[in-house]
Formats: C-alpha cells, structure tokens, sequence
C-alpha cells in the first residue's frame, strides 16, 4: 500500500527517554509562547508574589527590631513602629493575594486554552489519517488520547508559573541571606540545593511510574467504552460475568500504578517537608552565637528563619511541579504519537470539475489492509450517469472497492480516475463536496434527525422530508412526536432499518454526484426494500442521470437497479454484465444469489 508514512501504530506505553525534565521544560515554554499575554501575567505575577514573600520576612525582622527589640530596650511600646511594621506586612499581604489571584487566572487560561487547542488538533487528525490507520487502534484508546492523555499533557502548567516564581524567590533568599551573614548563607546553600536535588530525585522515581499509570488508564478507558458501546452484544452472549472480570483486571492495575506513584511521593513528601525546619534549627543555633557575638542583630536572624521556613513552600511548589511533570510528558508523547501519524492517501490541488455525475475508471488497482491482498488487478470503467453492482461473496472485496472510489482508501497500485482527475491529484475535500457514502452500520449523530440529514447546509424542510421520501422514511419520521426535531440518542429507539433509511435520506440530500451505497438495504424486510428501490430507481434511473450509482448488494431487487454488474471472487473481477447476462453465464453468480428469490423480475 502506497501510503505516506510519518508515524508508528499506536503503541500501549511511551518509553522513559531520560529527559523528562528537559522535555517538559519546552512543552510549559511552548504553552506560554502560544499564549504570551497569559503567560506574560502569570509569570510576572508569580515573581512578584516571591519578590514579596522575600519583602515580608524583612518586614517581619524590621518590626521585630524596630518594635520588640526597641520596646525592651526603651522600656516602652513605640507605637509609630507598631503601625509602620503592620501596614509594612499588611500591604506585602495584599500584593501577595493579589498576584496569587492573577497569576491562578492567568495559568488556567493557558492550561484549558492549550487543552483545547490540542484537543481540536487530534480530533482534526483523527479526521483526516487514513482508514488503514484507524483499523490498527481501538475507539477506547483513540478516545483516552484526546481526553486524558490531553489532560494530562498540560496538567503541570497550572504549577509552572507558581515553579517558575518560587525558582526565582530561591535565589532572592540565597541573596538575602548571604548579604545578612555569610555563616547563615553556608547554611542556606547547602539546604536549597539539597532540596532541589531531593525533587529532582523523586521526580527522576516518579517518571516511570507515571506513564505507567497512564498507560493503565488508557486500557481502563478501553475496556469502558468496550462495555458500554457493546452491552447489546455482552448481555445477550452472556459474558458480562468476563467482562467485569476483563475491567476489574484493569481497573486493578490502574490502582496498583497510582498507588506506586502514591508510595513515591508517600516516602519523598515527607523527607522535602521534614529539610526546612531541620535547617531552620541549625540556623537558630548558628545565628544565636552570632547574635551574642554582636556579628547579627535579632530582627535579621528572625527574618533570615522565617526565610527559610516558608522556603518550604517554594519547594513544595517545585515538588507539585516536578511530580505532575513526568505525566505530562507522558500525556504529550500520547498524543504526539497521533500528532506525528501521517499515514492518509495522497492528495493534490484540482478540483473534480462541473457538477454532473462523476465517471469512475479503474487501472490495475491492487489494495491491502495488512500483508494479505484485499483486491488485485481491478480494471473497471463506470460512465457519468450509469448504475454499477457490485456482487460477490462474504470477503470478496466488495467494500474494499467501494472505499477506492470514494478515494477514502488509496490503491497500493494502480490509479483511480474520478472524473477525468487521477484521484491522488485532487484536493482533500474535492471527493467529499461530490461523493455520499452510505454503509450498512449507519451511523447517526446525537442530534435531530433534521441535522442529521442536511449536516450544516441551510435547513429546507422540502428538501429534507423529500429525501426522507424516496428513502422511505417520511412516514416514520412524521410519526415520532417531534418530527424532524427528534434528537437521536441512545433513549430514541430506532430500528436498524429506520437508521439505514435516515442515512440513505442524508446521501440523497446532499445531490451528490456519486453515491456509494454499500449494503445500504441490509436491515429493510423485503416490502420495505421494494419501496425504496422503486423510489431510488424513479431519482436515478430515468432519463436524466444526475448522479452515478455504485452499489453493493445481494438481492435481485436491489442488483436490479444496476444497469451492469460486475462480479467479485478472491479479490478479482470475475465477470460483467447485465444481471440476466450473469444468471445464465456465471454458475458462481447463480449460486451466490440462489438464497433468494432469482426468478423475482427484474424491472
């Protein structure tokens, strides 16, 4: 298969790469450069917040001084001192809050934005990846990248702008402190790297346990929408007893994931809380000598231990940061496995011209989805206006050829020609404006059954209920009690029958060009087939041929729409013809539909 190829199936795990903290340095930097007016508040606000946590322990040791120590000395309570020292704290208090509050706004903006932003990034890509590329990964991992893996992709910048103001507090403190004694500042330059090197440690256990935890929850994610999206299936096989056991197994081990991430920090939190107060005892005991010794007034040694007892929070903020990042980075390598995939067909700038029925040629066309060959060696030439059967047995390719036409599969060889246009030279959405693909899984949006059917394009009720006529659906549908304004959900109970026939109104509506319809009459009971083959025949087999018809089908009814029909075996064109030509010629053909009725006319 002739794909473009840019990005690795979908891996269960991302490898530990030994640069966690590097990484997620520039993916936080990336964020903040996507967002610079945000990011510009939160970062400004969170140095401020620790320039004036630094302003507040001076304050603290300026009052002590100037009020408690001056009191005592003076015999008497200074007043004036009192109140400068309060108004002192006060106000670096309220500059404090302050900056808090912005710099909280201003990081979430940043944070949801970016999870937005990357979240249409990979709901886009899903979009536009090839067919092929969607076969080799399940709904509930897809899922789990665009929801928890984004999540937790920018989880760790709610913290960086908090880090990145507590790094910068540190260095204010080692300042402070080396300009009030240089015996204390030993002190302080011993403590602070060892604390730094305590949440560079705790973040280097941290890292594997993370994406691991991460990767357990994207199985229980799996095995979630397994269970919710077949509980049909699960209850009427009986299985839900494995099933539960299937989740439960998971579950478990999501459990045990977070639960050695928990122990990680169980044993780390404690150990980074416990170095603050430690130091400030030491320091305590090494500035009382100084005190005496007249080398350290009281207010400085207050102020330098009230520094070092709130550097417990700079580094918790650095522990949060340090701790949630190796998720992060997990998160990001989740997603950028799919950012990265670049396996989609081909496609160029021309558009498919006029506005007619779209002729189709095929040349020696060979498909396959792994090593095994879906089709070889397809020829077929299908003029502007016609209606073309394809037939064949279970795995002939029927559903391969009809994914070729409408380009959503590219040939591993070969060309298809869409009009007078190799379909690897058209523009992505040339095919789309001109091409309607029914299924027979007909899916239906969680919408009304009006959107549904006109998908954005200005809403004429006519157009809509004409469509649902000659699907056969406009008796139903005015049936149900709000009419075209029923919401399709899980709680509306359509029949698959009703479902297919409300897909086959959304392709007749849209006027296209070509439509494909593969199987798209499996769920009708043979009345109801008959009616809408006789209104598809009345809307595409007349005189004037709007559009060209592609079916796959098994019924005579329905093959007796076709004006050929081309028969598949193992992959390859066995034969063409009208469907009477084939009956009498073709012993393969004749036995395929001897299930049903073969003598039923054919108009």
């Amino acid at each position: 298969m002739s794909l473009m190829r840019g990005g690795a199936q979908l891996s269960s795990a991302v490898e530990p790469d030994g640069r966690t903290l590097r990484d997620g340095l520039m993916i936080m930097l990336r964020g903040c450069r996507e967002h610079p007016g945000a990011a510009a508040l939160a970062l400004g606000a969170s140095l401020i917040n620790g320039g004036c946590m630094v302003l507040g322990a001076k304050a603290v040791g300026w009052s002590i001084d100037h009020v408690v120590v001056a009191a005592f000395r003076e015999g008497r309570f200074l007043p004036g001192a009192a109140v400068l020292g309060a108004l002192a704290v006060l106000g670096v208090s309220f500059l404090r809050v302050v900056t808090i509050i912005v710099r909280g706004v201003a990081s979430g903006i940043i944070q949801f934005r970016s999870e937005a932003r990357t979240r249409r990034a990979v709901v886009s890509h899903y979009l536009r990846l090839g067919i092929s590329w969607h076969r080799r990964s399940s709904a509930g991992e897809l899922v789990s990248r665009a929801v928890s893996d984004v999540q937790s992709a920018w989880d760790p910048m709610k913290h960086f702008p908090f880090a990145f103001g507590m790094a910068g507090m540190l260095l204010l403190v080692l300042l402070d402190v080396a300009l009030a004694d240089p015996w204390l500042a030993v002190v302080a330059m011993i403590l602070i790297p060892l604390l730094l090197g305590a949440n560079l440690a705790y973040q280097r256990v941290l890292a594997p346990r993370a994406r691991e935890a991460q990767t357990r929850r994207a199985e229980v994610t799996t095995l979630a929408h397994e269970a919710i999206a077949g509980q049909q299936v699960i209850r009427t096989l009986g299985i839900a007893d494995r099933e539960i056991e299937r989740f439960a197994a998971a579950a478990a081990g999501a459990r045990a994931a977070n639960r050695r991430m928990g122990s990680a920090g169980a044993v780390f939190d404690p150990a980074i809380e416990l170095m603050p107060p430690v130091a400030a005892l030491v320091i305590l005991a090494i500035g009382v000598t100084r005190v005496e010794a007249g080398h350290l007034g009281v207010g400085t040694l207050v102020g330098v231990i009230y520094l070092l007892i709130t550097t417990a929070m700079p580094l918790n903020a650095l522990g949060r940061f340090l701790g949630v990042l190796p998720t992060g980075v997990a998160g990001h390598a989740r997603v950028d496995q799919v950012l990265s995939a670049t396996e989609r067909p081909r496609h160029g700038d021309r558009e498919l011209s006029g506005s007619g029925p779209v002729p189709l040629e095929m040349h020696g066309v060979a498909f396959g989805y792994t090593a095994a060959t879906a089709v070889r060696d397809l020829s077929l030439r299908v003029p502007a206006g016609s209606i073309v059967a394809v037939v064949g047995p279970t795995g002939a390719g029927k559903s391969t050829v009809l994914g070729l036409l409408s380009y959503l599969l590219e040939p591993g060889a070969g060309a298809v020609r869409l009009g007078d246009v190799d379909a690897t030279a058209l523009a992505p959405e040339a095919v789309r404006r001109r091409t309607a693909l029914v299924t027979q899984n007909a899916f239906l949006f969680t919408d009304t059954i009006r959107a549904n059917i006109a998908l954005g394009e200005r809403e004429c009720d006519e157009l809509v209920w004409r469509a649902l006529g000659i699907a056969d659906a406009a008796a139903f549908v005015a049936a149900l009690p709000e009419g075209l304004d029923t919401l399709i959900t899980d709680t509306v109970q359509l029949s698959g029958g009703q479902r297919q026939r409300i897909a086959l109104a959304r392709a007749v509506f849209r006027r296209p060009g070509l439509l494909l319809l593969d199987d798209a009459t499996s769920a009708l009971d043979p009345l109801v087939e008959r009616s809408v083959i006789d209104a598809l025949r009345g809307e595409y087999g007349g005189g004037e041929r709007r559009t060209t018809v592609v079916l796959v089908g098994h019924r005579a009814a329905t093959i007796g729409l076709a004006d050929t029909v081309v028969f598949l075996g193992s992959g390859r064109i066995l034969a063409q013809g009208t469907h009477c030509e084939l009956l009498a010629t073709e012993p393969g053909y004749r036995a395929l539909l001897g299930a049903y009725d073969t003598t039923e006319a054919v108009a």
